[in-house]
């Protein structure tokens, strides 16, 4: 018997880093998964390792920068699979920098849509059949660390993340009546297949040596310590935590190192 049998979990961006791990953590423990990204192919292979765990796992291709496709995805899921008990927004994107006045008006709105727009209009849906079927869920949010200690040259995609904690907040307010509780993770560095290949490249690699230097503990994350943040704030050991946002980083965002 797994902690999670019986309830349903989304997983938006779930075919791969932190999304794929999240999904296979609660596919472990009983969960009936569902897994949404944009890529097909990469979401394929995604459920076919999920389904090496627990058959109970569904998934379902979707441009989360698209808000007619989050609908259209959302009713699917709720007509085929039921109401989730849990959402995990974690779909996203990070872009390289770019200087503030080199911005342009295409870069930031795509890192608006994808990073904190999908993970409204994903939480709007599922939250309002939540509401409807008297489901107590959870919903946790992927912020960043790069909201809670700001760097140079990531206008866009920190403005994204810091909505995203934002988001939560009220949120949390909003839904609290309904027993729904909205909470949002942090990460610092994290070990995820993006960066690691990052490794592979010299240059791209010294970058990442200097950015693990100013981690207190010395490292990046590895993606299962995400993926159990997630799992307690999705959890009832959670039960009277709503409105949080979890810095897991390492101490990246406590002070300067």
């Amino acid at each position: 018997m797994g902690y999670f049998d019986n309830k349903k979990v989304v997983v938006t961006g779930g075919s791969s880093g932190i999304g794929f791990g999240i999904a296979k953590l609660f596919a472990e423990n009983g969960a009936t998964v569902i897994l949404i990204a944009r890529n097909a192919e990469k979401l394929e292979g995604a459920y076919k390792k999920i389904q090496d765990i627990n058959s109970h796992v569904y998934k379902y291709a979707c441009d989360v920068s698209n808000p007619s496709e989050i609908e259209d995805t959302c009713e699917k899921i709720c007509k085929e699979v039921g109401v989730p008990d849990v959402l995990a927004n974690v779909a996203g994107g990070f872009t390289e920098k770019i200087s503030w006045d080199k911005i342009t008006p295409e870069v930031l709105e795509q890192s608006m849509r994808t990073n904190l727009f999908s993970g409204f209009y994903f939480t709007k849906f599922f939250a309002g059949a939540m509401k409807d079927n008297s489901v107590k869920g959870s919903i946790v949010n992927i912020g960043s660390s790069s909201a809670l200690q700001v760097k140079r040259g990531r206008i866009q995609y920190t403005l994204s993340k810091s909505g995203v904690h934002t988001m939560t907040k009220v949120l949390a307010l909003d839904l609290a009546q309904y027993g729904i509780r909205v909470n949002s993770i942090a990460p610092g560095p994290t070990k995820t297949e993006k960066i690691e290949k990052r490794f592979d490249d010299p240059k791209l690699r010294e970058q990442e040596l200097k950015r693990m230097k100013s981690i207190p503990l010395g490292r990046l994350a590895d993606v299962e310590e995400i993926a159990n943040a997630v799992y307690f704030l999705a959890s009832d050991k959670a039960s009277f935590i709503t409105g949080v946002v979890l810095p897991v980083d390492g101490g990246y965002t406590v002070g300067i190192y």
